[in-house]
């Protein structure tokens, strides 16, 4: 709320235009806050995405040529941030920041492979240490495995390597970004995360035919 006034050169003499307030807009170019909120939400700081794999590293030695893999992020990967209210020019603000779209970059043998991934709300099992929560059992289901022509398959969530040897994932989770101020909710550009880790693909050299 403002009050107008005039006052004369010397301040001598003070006169109030408006008996009342006057109510400014939050979008008023003169207080807009939507340039400071922008600021706001650069800084604010993500969740660092954790890559998960299975076969996980350790096990097996590694992921294995000609069997599918599951490339997931930990759970607290995959989470909404509520950044604790910050007053800005006289409004309390609020940023919401929830991941909304996961992908994950494959190189590894001379190749270049973007595999997209599904976070919807039902593919997280309750103490899961992955998200999305991989499929029970799919690498028993035959379907599961790729012809060996195709170079590097994949399917949501899921990639066949096809050669040995070491490589990259890149793991990209992109935010939806919204502010809320007085009532008002804004929408902001999305922000996007992420992070590099390295993967190692060996051949499976014995098979245990009695279990």
């Amino acid at each position: 709320y403002f009050w107008r006034r005039c006052e004369s050169l010397n301040r001598d003499s003070i006169v109030t235009l408006d008996r009342f307030p006057v109510v400014v807009p939050i979008t008023d170019p003169i207080v807009d806050i939507r340039t400071d909120v922008a600021e706001l939400v650069l800084s604010l700081r993500l969740p660092t995405p954790v890559l998960s794999t299975l076969p996980e590293p350790d096990v097996y030695y590694g992921l294995k040529v000609n069997n599918p893999a599951w490339i997931s992020v930990t759970p607290g990967s995959w989470r909404t941030v509520v950044a604790p209210p910050k007053w800005i020019r006289g409004w309390e603000v609020t940023l919401i920041v929830r991941p909304v779209t996961m992908a994950f970059t494959v190189e590894q043998g001379g190749r270049t492979l973007t595999i997209a991934c599904d976070p919807g709300d039902e593919r997280y099992v309750p103490g899961s240490n992955r998200f999305p929560t991989e499929p029970v059992g799919f690498t028993d289901q035959a379907n599961w495995f790729d012809p060996p022509d195709e170079p590097l398959p994949a399917r949501a969530c899921s990639w066949t390597p096809r050669a040995k040897g070491p490589g990259n994932v890149t793991v990209a989770i992109t935010y939806d970004v919204r502010a809320s101020a007085g009532g008002f909710l804004f929408q902001f550009a999305p922000r996007t995360n992420t992070a590099v880790a390295p993967i190692d693909v060996t051949e499976l050299r014995t098979v245990n035919l009695r279990p």
